[in-house]
């Protein structure tokens, strides 16, 4: 195996895009994109305001998972022909 620019393969064309790629998990009919809701991080972080019984309010902050990438930060969309 070298390494290097793609081989093209016997007809001329460039190589075969049917092929899974098992480095990112992504077949090749799969478009990502990353998350804009999370920036990528699959977290989100939300600020809590709890009022106490004397009248203070607190602040904390509660992180889950993005609700939108289900915490991967990446969206995946299929690509279909017309």
């Amino acid at each position: 195996m070298t390494i290097g620019p793609p081989q093209h393969n016997r007809t001329g064309g460039a190589p075969s895009a049917h092929r899974h790629d098992y480095a990112t998990g992504m077949s090749p009919r799969e478009l990502k994109t990353l998350c804009l809701t999370c920036q990528g991080q699959g977290q989100l972080v939300i600020a809590r305001a709890h009022l106490s019984r004397s009248g203070r309010v607190t602040a904390d902050t509660e992180a889950t998972d993005c609700w939108y990438c289900k915490g991967e930060g990446w969206l995946r969309q299929a690509i279909t022909r017309a």
